[in-house]
């Protein structure tokens, strides 16, 4: 909302609006508005029967810390340079999806922030390309600072986020985001990357399957890498993590994964690009905590960082597969304490699928972790799980921790809670035959009770079909069939998870 300035009336006009039009107290009302109306956000509607058709036309009367909200479809070739401060763009009823097609005629993104506080939530951005292959889902320009992501998909981009701009004012969040099949093939564009800014948090988000560039490359002063996964899967992405000019990084309770096809057998490089050339981040500690590591390629270096890094910390880390521990020349050796080598699978729930639960045979992980304390103020005890798709759960309290990304319990025993609250369903929606990331073999049921029974209804509660899992792998795959053998019409259906510890209530949806 947005007022008329009663200052730029004349008294006699003031004098008659007053004693016409307001009683006292309406008065003092039109008073508070007129020095606040400069800062009150709107909201602008933008969508196929809305007042603005495009994000860029609402973009075009925005004011600072305005809203706009987007209808959830598809928006082709509408490109966005924000300006304005303090600004959110949200997708409303489900992800607005941002579709470049072509070359981007600003030559940099289809999101350009040159404005302070941007806020992007539950958007779509896909086929971003530029003249010199360096184009970006979302890139932040000359004076743009300060972005949050939330909720937000970045698919088949030359980056899928790129700030390259150098801030030490500049933070950056992302949390519950995907970012998938990004990069030109350069090696030099990726799923993320972040230039020089004061601090970096991703957290509770899916990046994988990059085209050869890394998963995560930031050079922030600070990064705070928490609860992801990050999967090569089966592209052929180079590092999961790269973090070329060190600086204080924690890295804890994540799940990483090199795909067999990568084209570098690194996991996490630290401080690896520093030269005369190119200098230091304040702060040279990387701490590596109760994350999952799972190396599919026939070999690889699960963290390798400069030789005058001052403090590597390896603690209650799961590190499988053929690969080396560490690689740094001429350096130290990094502080290990609890962690788990394997050259196989250590009795995970399911590897093939990327469930790396533990299991009861998971012995040598099970309570055998050790409490990693604090570092320079920041507490490296893991207080959440990443659940699949970019979602997260808070880890269950243990009185001794395990060592990996998850937490085990048994049917809830140990920590006397309904396990079915932990169950999801992927690719939702399944969508056969599409080729995508929503085709397979059925929907996955995951993080299921030992003992369970799944029963799929439709909307109007006729029973479809009855699975029984009864496995410590804890997953059942439903392949979109009747127990007739037929297969279901596009729609939403209701899947019942029953376990011994409780029931559960999921909806899922079928595309044919």
């Amino acid at each position: 909302m947005r007022s008329a300035n009663l200052w730029t009336l004349s008294v006699p006009a003031m004098y008659k609006l007053f004693h016409t039009k307001l009683t006292v107290g309406m008065l003092c009302m039109a008073v508070v508005a007129c020095c606040w109306g400069e800062v009150m956000a709107s909201s602008l509607a933008v969508g196929p029967d809305k007042p603005y058709r495009t994000i860029a036309s609402a973009l075009a009367v925005a004011a600072d810390a305005d809203i706009i909200e987007v209808d959830a479809g598809v928006y082709v070739n509408d490109y966005c340079v924000v300006r304005q401060h303090n600004l959110t763009i949200r997708g409303k009823g489900g992800r607005a999806h941002i579709s470049a097609n072509g070359l981007i005629p600003n030559g940099k993104g289809i999101i350009l922030q040159r404005g302070r506080n941007l806020t992007l939530e539950n958007l779509e951005l896909s086929g971003a390309a530029v003249a010199d292959q360096n184009g970006a889902g979302y890139r932040c320009d000359n004076g743009g600072s300060n972005v949050v992501i939330r909720h937000c998909y970045f698919h088949h981009n030359e980056n899928g986020i790129l700030l390259g701009i150098i801030d030490p004012n500049n933070e950056v969040l992302i949390e519950n985001s995907e970012f998938a099949y990004n990069g030109s093939g350069t090696g030099q564009t990726h799923n993320i990357y972040v230039g020089h800014v004061k601090k970096f948090t991703l957290r509770f988000s899916y990046s994988h399957d990059a085209n050869v560039g890394h998963l995560v490359k930031s050079r922030a002063n600070e990064n705070f890498i928490l609860y992801n996964r990050l999967t090569g899967e089966n592209g052929t992405n180079s590092y999961e993590i790269d973090l070329p000019n060190g600086g204080n990084s924690y890295i804890v309770g994540n799940v990483i994964q090199q795909s067999p096809r990568s084209e570098n057998g690194g996991f996490i490089s630290y401080a690896r690009e520093v030269n005369a050339a190119n200098a230091w981040n304040p702060g040279r500690e990387c701490y590596v905590i109760n994350n999952t590591m799972v190396n599919d390629r026939s070999q690889g270096c699960f963290v390798m960082y400069h030789k005058d890094t001052a403090l590597v910390k390896l603690q209650n880390n799961i590190f499988a597969g053929s690969a080396t521990l560490y690689d740094s020349p001429g350096g130290m050796a990094p502080e290990r304490v609890s962690n788990l080598i394997v050259n196989s699978d250590p009795g995970f729930v399911n590897r093939s699928a990327f469930d790396y639960h533990l299991t009861s045979s998971t012995i040598a992980a099970i309570d055998q972790g050790t409490a990693p304390g604090m570092a320079n103020g920041f507490n490296l005890t893991p207080a959440y799980e990443y659940e699949h798709v970019a979602l997260s759960s808070p880890r269950p309290a243990a009185i001794k921790i395990d060592i990996g990304a998850h937490e085990f319990s048994l049917n809830g025993e140990d920590e006397g809670e309904d396990e079915t609250e932990k169950v999801h369903a992927y690719p939702n929606p399944y969508w056969p035959g599409s080729g995508g990331r929503y085709d397979g073999s059925g929907v996955v049921f995951s993080n299921l009770p030992i003992s369970a029974k799944i029963q799929i209804y439709t909307i109007h509660g006729t029973l479809l079909r009855t699975l029984e899992s009864s496995s410590e792998r804890r997953t059942c795959t439903w392949d979109g069939l009747t127990t007739g053998g037929d297969a279901v019409a596009s729609g939403v259906y209701f899947v019942r998870v029953e376990g011994s510890g409780g029931v559960q209530t999921l909806k899922v949806v079928v595309q044919r």
